[in-house]
């Protein structure tokens, strides 16, 4: 895959939104570990609360209709 990507990356797409080795880019990345955020410091926000999407939903729709 890696080889692949290189291969790709030389006929261009630099002009285009998503060139065809940006998608194979990613997932050697994330199969590779390289695009792992470690540490994650989530113990600095003790306060901060996770929002249901069923929730954040149901908000967002009585927002809307007001």
């Amino acid at each position: 895959l890696e080889f692949l990507i290189r291969a790709l990356r030389l006929f261009g797409g630099e002009n285009e939104v998503f060139p065809a080795w940006q998608g194979m880019q990613y997932m050697a990345n994330m199969m590779s570990g390289a695009g792992k955020l470690d540490p994650l410091d989530n113990s600095r926000y003790p306060d901060l609360k996770w929002t249901k999407l069923e929730d954040f939903l149901r908000e967002d729709m009585n927002k809307n209709k007001k």
